[in-house]
């Protein structure tokens, strides 16, 4: 495995305007928690937690924002010189630090970041765009959202359906430790000058709020799966409990108990019926319960791409890296498949707290978090998917993507994807000869027309 950058140096080059200052080769702090996107041939990191050496506990929020060309050619040693940090200009507008916030791309040119925990007592501006042709950052109001003391939730999940417009917010924390469970489930129209509204539909009985977790959405745009994460389980109408402050909802201030929820327990959103619920796996029995883990759905396919994660055993100051860190779940069957990867010795093996990016040419793009000593890291690693699972030492993205072979994406005996398989295509045996020919076609030309990475 390649070696983490806990401590870099790097000469700088600063290019200014009137808002913002670009500086070139520029170092990132070891960070976990932090929230990465995709945009413009580019991955852009905001923000993150750094914890002294061996001290998870101790996290300090940061106010960091880089970006990383991914057409540039990239080596494992070498990419900790190749970011380049935008410097915001605290006249134009105040940043904050924080961690363990949502991000979501909302046009060609702008990425929408929600919540975070900071070690202040409040997140000012909770949730801001900002845009790549301005370097410019701006708030979107809140006062229509339904937010407990106004503030921001962070371990939550935010996801985007493009057909509809709109970003469904689930779960998470708010407030300072322990915390508050957020029970609210809002949705965001970024399409109609950024109005609020709730999910109105009950959680299934005695389903509790997740924080942790994951949330993908579905091929279609219909569902969204989430995945693991931890629950809050004391008994928050207890008058005995006495961190319980608020009289009328009394769900705020628990004493905390935590639990892994198990991967076995599928829970899934109806985004156009607006319905719950949970559904069993049949193969999660030997898969580890975590949480700050990832999970990206597979372009093309009904597949989520599941990596790395948390166990703690009911110690949440003392979590550690889960040893089975790789699985692809099929959002069809329910069913998780543990992938055996090739040149383990250059990825980035159990880590938690990280980010993951999934790109058009079927490699993700795992970066920073803590890893399975314990470190928090500012490394990057390039994880290729098209005919098995190969960690890489260079990487490099073509402005323009070019078609692969067609062929399918079933899993092989070995635990691997097939030796005939690429992601982006999902080929069923019920499909016919024509039908077949056609998806490839299209996916031919989704490739050369569009950049696949979430």
């Amino acid at each position: 495995m390649a070696f983490s950058f806990v401590l870099s140096f790097a000469f700088y080059f600063y290019s200014c305007t009137t808002i913002n200052c670009l500086v070139e080769a520029a170092s990132i702090t070891p960070t976990y928690k932090s929230s990465c996107v995709f945009l413009d041939n580019k991955v852009y990191c905001y923000s993150g937690g750094y914890v002294p050496l061996g001290d998870i506990r101790a996290k300090r929020a940061l106010d960091e924002h880089h970006y990383l060309d991914l057409t540039q050619n990239l080596v494992l040693d070498e990419i900790s010189t190749k970011w380049t940090t935008i410097q915001n200009n605290p006249a134009d507008y105040i940043t904050e630090p924080v961690m363990a916030a949502t991000i979501n791309t909302i046009s060609d040119t702008q990425y929408l970041f929600d919540g975070g925990f900071t070690n202040a007592p409040n997140v000012t501006n909770i949730t801001r765009i900002f845009d790549l042709e301005t370097n410019h950052w701006s708030t979107v109001d809140n006062s229509q959202r339904e937010l407990f003391n106004n503030s921001a939730i962070y371990m939550g999940t935010a996801v985007k359906v493009p057909n509809q417009k709109r970003i469904y917010f689930w779960g998470g924390l708010s407030g300072q430790y322990p915390g508050a469970q957020v029970t609210a489930s809002t949705m965001l129209d970024y399409s109609k000058n950024f109005q609020w509204g709730n999910v109105s539909e009950p959680l299934p009985p005695g389903i509790l709020p997740r924080f942790g977790h994951t949330a993908t959405l579905s091929r279609d745009g219909t569902y969204i799966f989430y995945i693991g994460g931890r629950i809050r389980t004391a008994n928050a109408t207890d008058a005995s409990n006495k961190n319980i402050t608020n009289s009328i909802s009394r769900t705020v201030r628990i004493v905390p108990y935590y639990q892994l929820v198990s991967m076995n327990d599928i829970l899934i959103y109806n985004t156009i019926k607006g319905t719950w619920s949970l559904q069993q796996s049949p193969s999660a029995a030997t898969v580890s319960s975590r949480y700050m883990h990832t999970a990206n759905l597979i372009p093309g396919t009904d597949k989520i791409l599941i990596y790395g994660g948390a166990t703690d055993e009911g110690n949440e100051k003392h979590p550690t890296a889960v040893p089975d860190y790789l699985y692809i779940f099929d959002t069809q069957t329910l069913e998780y498949t543990k992938i055996n990867e090739n040149q383990p010795e250059l990825g980035a093996g159990p880590r938690f707290g990280h980010s993951a990016v999934l790109c058009r040419n079927n490699t993700l793009i795992v970066l920073f978090g803590v890893n399975e000593m314990g470190l928090v890291t500012n490394d990057v690693y390039f994880l290729v998917l098209s005919a098995s699972a190969t960690w890489v030492k260079s990487f490099t993205l073509a402005p323009t993507a070019t078609p692969s072979s067609p062929v399918s994406n079933d899993i092989n005996k070995n635990n691997m994807l097939s030796d005939k398989a690429i992601i982006g295509i999902s080929i069923g045996s019920v499909l016919g000869v024509r039908a077949v020919h056609s998806k490839i076609d299209n996916f031919k030309q989704t490739l050369l027309s569009e950049t696949l990475c979430t």
